[in-house]
């Protein structure tokens, strides 16, 4: 698996608040495929190198992977990984060091919010990147507390995952406010009557 590189910010006052990676996660059944499906695609720690990177990865919009259906048709990514076809069902973006797996050090001791909701993929790719531009920009409350954030194709809805690095929702005063802004996100881009749920990892 890649390491991530950093350079030395092109403008120092960009210098982004946390870096993060970009992963991708291939459907897998059972942990040990799980694991050997999650590839880094990207890493950034300065607004400059951010803008650059999701110009131009495909991964910045679930349309190049995710299924979806237009104009009465059913569309499926598949691409070949390894030497087989594979779809890719996960996108997530973890604060740098953070891997996006339970058993990680820094998530075994959090928990998450999750909802599932049922979109249309443009709304989809709204809320991908709403989320995305938040924490970046350090504009999600307590973006401190935050270890990731997941999104996941199953087909008939998506799941949308925040995780955190609190296991109980008292220990983070903005826990929240946390909630409330993805319930904003979601909503905005078309999903309605939204509530996430939340649950500790351990």
């Amino acid at each position: 698996m890649a390491t991530e590189v950093f350079e030395k910010p092109e403008i120092p006052e960009l210098a982004l608040n946390h870096k993060w990676t970009i992963w991708e996660l291939v459907e897998t059944k059972g942990q040990a495929n799980y694991n050997a499906g999650m590839e880094k695609v990207a890493w950034f720690g300065d607004a400059v190198t951010f803008w650059k990177v999701w110009n131009k990865i495909p991964h910045s919009d679930p349309t190049n992977f995710f299924a979806f259906e237009r104009e009465g048709k059913n569309y499926i990514n598949y691409y070949e990984i390894k030497g087989s076809h594979e779809r890719i069902n996960t996108l997530a973006m973890f604060k740098t060091g953070i891997h996006p797996e339970w058993e990680d050090a820094t998530n075994k001791n959090g928990g998450e919010y999750a909802t599932k909701i049922t979109v249309d993929i443009e709304s989809t790719k709204e809320i991908w990147n709403n989320l995305v531009l938040n924490l970046v920009t350090s504009n999600f409350p307590a973006t401190d507390k935050v270890c990731g954030i997941r999104i996941v194709d199953k087909g008939k809805f998506i799941k949308v995952e925040l995780w955190v690095d609190y296991g109980l929702r008292k220990y983070c005063e903005d826990a929240k406010a946390q909630e409330e802004k993805l319930i904003e996100i979601c909503e905005e881009a078309g999903a309605s009557s939204v509530r996430f749920e939340f649950k500790a990892h351990c």
